[in-house]
This record gives structure tokens, sequence and C-alpha cells, in this order.
């Protein structure tokens, strides 16, 4: 199709859809959820330990349902699974605003993480959908996508933080239950498909002549010869027997541990050193607005450099926000503090998305991050409970947040030393499943 001569890619229409979609999820469970702590735990009587494990079993719901996620996602695509998620999200914000104990929190952010439907960007239905409508602009695509994260935050951090003052946490949980479940319904049902073919149209809208000539184009901006900028889709059998996936799944592991000991407990952890709870949800909009600026030109980037740099840069940039984060005691210092805190979490979460498929290619990507999802995440799930308990036993979120700054140490060399795996390394990975 042309508009005012120039051919329409409806792979654009999705991305919108998703970006969308993203900051209705952003609200029902990413960044929101630590705005709910205190009023709950107050009302409830419950320790701050309670909201560690229920992280954990967000985890590990979204580690069991990932891969069969995937799988579904690759042979089906994103519509009716992202539907289904959509209206089984809404069912647990409704319980959320039923609760009495702490343990019906763990069970239902465990029914939370089976949707597979997480915050910052992290889900399965926009990264395998916008890899199989993208390839050299795969970095472009996922990064206006990945603006509903930052958006979301921006609209709703300081909404729910209204809704709770005013008619307090119980019908806070209500009105995300009722927003959310529609606009991820209607996105699923009237916009997404599963793949450019199944509207006649190749990868970024190109014809053949033009994917010829974008992926020689590609090969000399990386430096890389013509083979080497070709994209091999590894099976998942193929995909688990390099060292690369092996590596790529620990950084996922180790940075998420990481960074749940922070994304979840930041929030407490200012209104407990003084910070007026208005000025926090201030500080996220200002978070979610500088993560607004650099997204776009985050996915330019990461379509002409390595993805491994920028992920390795964002992780040890994470490791200031945690030092910046240790030292806030003044209303300033918090949104210095959110700030770079949107600055790593977008660089990181474009990169790794990016850094899969242009790895293991997009036919079997679902599955094969799926599965990667059910090893990171694994390691990740002590990391909110360990620092729930540093803080209601120790008295602080301190020694979880130094291990923490320690394991992203780790993760970035291993993504600085990560190697790509090449044609030869398929080629040995079949000739030994062959054997």
């Amino acid at each position: 199709m042309r508009i005012g001569g120039r051919r329409f890619f409806y792979g654009w229409v999705i991305v919108a859809g998703l970006l969308a979609s993203g900051s209705v999820i952003t609200a029902m469970g990413g960044v929101n959820s630590g705005q709910f702590i205190k009023p709950m735990t107050e009302e409830l009587g419950i320790g701050q330990t309670w909201f560690g494990w229920a992280q954990t079993a967000r985890l590990i719901g979204f580690a069991g349902s990932s891969y069969f996620i995937g799988r579904i996602i690759d042979a089906r695509g994103a519509r009716l699974p992202m539907l289904a998620a959509g209206l089984i999200m809404g069912g647990v914000l409704v319980g959320l605003s039923q609760v009495h104990h702490g343990w019906q929190i763990v069970v239902l952010f465990a029914f939370a993480g089976l949707t597979g439907l997480q915050g910052q960007g992290g889900n399965l239905y926009n990264s395998v959908t916008i890899s199989r409508w993208f390839r050299f602009r795969r970095g472009r695509a996922l990064s206006v996508a990945f603006l509903g994260t930052p958006i979301g935050i921006f609209i709703f951090a300081p909404t729910t933080q209204w809704l709770i003052d005013t008619y307090g946490w119980r019908q806070a949980w209500l009105t995300l239950a009722i927003l959310g479940p529609a606009v991820i319904g209607l996105v699923a049902l009237v916009i997404v498909r599963r793949s450019p073919e199944d509207v006649g149209a190749l990868p970024d809208g190109f014809t053949p002549d033009e994917i010829a000539a974008a992926a020689a184009a590609d090969a000399r901006a990386r430096g890389e010869t013509a083979d080497d900028a070709v994209e091999y889709s590894f099976t998942r059998p193929e995909a688990m027997r390099t060292p690369t996936f092996w590596r790529l799944a620990a950084v996922d592991g180790l940075r998420q541990v990481a960074v749940t000991t922070l994304g979840l407990f930041r929030i407490p952890f200012y209104v407990d050193q003084g910070i007026d709870p208005g000025i926090v949800a201030l500080a996220l909009s200002a978070e979610a607005a500088v993560g607004s600026v650099i997204t776009i030109p985050t996915g330019w980037l990461v379509d002409r450099v390595e993805p491994k740099w920028v992920s390795a840069f964002a992780t040890a940039f994470m490791i200031g926000t945690f030092g910046v984060t240790i030292m806030v005691s003044e209303p300033w210092h918090v949104f210095v503090a959110t700030i770079m805190y949107g600055i790593g979490a977008v660089s990181f979460n474009l990169s790794q998305q990016t850094i899969w498929p242009r790895y293991f290619g997009p036919l079997h990507i679902g599955q094969i991050r799926g599965i990667s999802m059910i090893l990171g995440i694994s390691v990740a799930s002590l990391g909110a409970p360990a620092t729930g308990m540093s803080q209601d036993y120790l008295g602080s979120f301190l020694p979880a947040w130094i291990v923490a700054m320690v394991l992203l140490g780790v993760a970035t060399v291993t993504l600085i030393t990560l190697p790509r795996p090449s044609r030869q390394d398929r080629a040995q990975v079949e000739a030994d499943a062959a054997d």
C-alpha cells in the first residue's frame, strides 16, 4: 500500500499498538507495584518481606510459563495469548484489591507472572512480534514500542499515587484492573498480526532488492563481511549448544536479580528517608520523561553497533545508580537516582531485546527466549525476598544492594567478552547433533 507516494508498512501500526499496551502493562505491574507497598503493609500489618516473596512468585510464574508462551507465539502469533493474558491480569488486580493477608499477595503475584506480562518492556508478546516484523530497523521499532514503559510511568505513577491518596489502595487496584485489560484486549484483537507475510509484505516493508541492499549496508556499517551480517535462525536445541546462549542467559539472570532488589524497594526506601510520596511520584515521572527522550536514539544506536556494547554500558551505568540511591537524603537526590535508573533500564532492555534475535535469528526466538528466561529468572527469584528480609531483619537495604552491585559488575565483564555465534558455530552445532 502507498500513502503519499511512499509504501505504508503495517508493522508500524503494530508497534504503535504495542506501545499502548506496554504503557498499561507498566501501570498494572511495573514500577507502580512499589507505590502500593507502604499503604498495604501499614493497613494489613505485614512486613515488606511479603512483597519480596511476591516478586519472587511472579518471577517463578513468569519462568514457568515463558517457554510455553514463546512456543505458542512462534507458532500462532501473539493475538490470542495476549488477549488471555490481559484478562487474567485484570482478575489478578481485582484480587489484589481484596487481600487481607500477605500470602494472598504472593499467590496473586504468581498468577501475574504466569501471564507473561512484565513491565520494563520485557515481555515476549512485544519482542517476538517485533523481531518477526523488523530486521534492519528492529532496534528502532523496539525503541518505539518500548516508549510505552516511560509513557506508562509518566502517566500512571502520579495518577496511581493520586488514586491511592484520594480513594485508597484497594480502589486504585480496581481502577487499573478495568483499564489495563481493555487496552490490551483491544490491541491484541484489532491490531496484532503474526508476521509481515500474513499481510503480503516482507520484514521492514522492504522489497527483496531493498533487503539485499540493506544487508550490504548493515555489514559495512558494522565492519563485517556480508556473510557475518546474515541472520541465521538457530533452533532452540542448536542455540542451547552454543556458549553464547548460556552467557547471555546468565547476564539476564544476574542483572535481573540485581535490579529487582532496587526497582521494587526504592520507593519505600525514599519514603523512609523522609521524602514525600508525591515527590517520589514526580521523580518517577521525570525518570519516564528522560527515558522517553533517550529511547529512540538508543534504538537507532543498537541498529548500528554491536548490541552487547550498549548492554555493557547500561549494566555498568546501573552500578552508579545503586550508589546514588544509597546516598539519597534530599528530594533532588531522588530525581537524580530515578533519572539514572531510567537511562540504565531503557538502554539495557532495548539492547538485550535486540541482541537475542540478532545472534540467534527471529524464527524460533520465542522458544529460545522462553527457555533463557527460565534459567535467568530462576537466578533472579531470590533477589526481592532477600532485599525485603535485609530491611525487615537488619533494618537496611544496604547489604542486599552491595551484593547487587557486585553482580552487575560480573554481568558487565561477561557482556564485554561475549562472542557472537557465527555461521561456522551453527555448522559445528549441526555436526555435533548429527554425531
